[in-house]
Parts: C-alpha cells; structure tokens; sequence
C-alpha cells in the first residue's frame, strides 16, 4: 500500500514508501495508518483511493490519497496526482475535507442544542 501525501491546503507533497499490510481488504486503511506513523513519524488521514493494481478487490498493491497535518516527512517521492474536484466526489474526500464535516456536524448538533 502506497500514500500519496497532501496537507490540510490540498498541495501536493509526495509519496511515501509503500508498506505492507496484511489485510487484503482496500477499505481498511488502519494497519497502514499505523504503520507510517511507526515507520515515519507522522499521522495521516486517507481521503480516497487513487488507484490499484487490479480492477476488483482484494488483494494487490493499492495507493492512497492521505492527508497530514503538520510537518510533512523528508524524502518524499515525487507523485502525479489529479486533484481536480470532481463532482461526485463526497467532500471529506478532498484535502481539508475530514475537519470540514467534523465541523458541520458540531453546528448540526449545536443548532439541536446537543453538543
């Protein structure tokens, strides 16, 4: 598995070296996760799949979209990355995206008086 990093801007930093996982499943992103901020020193939430190796799952090499908050690591490989919008794209697929839904959930609450 390989992470595409961008910052919270949505620019473009780089790839990280792959890491491997044991779960064959895409979606499940935790062991990767982990494993880059054991190996690199830094957390990264995954936006979206950017593209794999095979047309289904499971299984096969699999790269990622992630974003980090703070310093990105040193060495970073240079990436190609489309970050167009797209619009069918969910918005916490985009860089910035995960913090934006978080705080429109907090108004949501707030608005019903459950914060």
């Amino acid at each position: 598995m390989t992470l595409v990093l961008v910052d919270a801007a949505g620019e473009l930093l780089g790839g990280l070296p792959p890491v491997e996982v044991s779960e064959p499943w895409w979606p499940e992103v935790g062991e990767a996760v982990a494993a880059v901020r054991s190996r690199d020193g830094v957390d990264v939430q995954v936006l979206r799949m950017l593209h794999a190796d095979r047309e289904t799952g499971p299984g096969g090499h699999v790269t990622y979209l992630a974003q980090v908050d703070g310093p990105a690591p040193v060495g970073l490989a240079p990436a190609e990355v489309d970050l167009a919008p797209h619009p069918n794209r969910a918005a916490y697929a985009d860089p910035g995206g995960p913090a934006a839904t978080v705080r429109w959930g907090l108004s949501a609450l707030a608005a019903l008086g459950t914060p």
